[in-house]
């Protein structure tokens, strides 16, 4: 395909990106919401990390594993909620 023909046919039917929605930046959203992957990894890294420290046995470093991975989780969700006015108020588009 010719350069001109890609240019005229990406700019007619696909949209640009749009910076905002609704009023909040779409980049400050995305990295705050990175913080529950965050919690998550955070949880399973470390159980892996204790389970081959200790050299412990299977069951117990899947219930480890399990355990800390789903408190991370509950961690996360926990900030995710508890902060999303300030996450939002802190993404929000200032017009001028």
């Amino acid at each position: 395909m010719s350069a001109r023909f890609k240019k005229v046919f990406f700019r007619q039917f696909i949209p640009p990106k749009p910076a905002d929605l609704q009023g909040y930046s779409i980049k400050k959203i995305m990295v705050f919401g990175l913080i529950l992957p965050f919690f998550v990894f955070l949880g399973l890294f470390s159980s892996i990390y204790v389970s081959l420290t200790f050299k412990l046995p299977l069951n117990i470093a899947c219930l480890i594993a399990f355990l800390w991975t789903f408190s991370g989780f509950a961690f996360g969700t926990f900030i995710l909620t508890r902060f999303s006015n300030k996450i939002l108020k802190y993404a929000e588009v200032k017009r001028k």
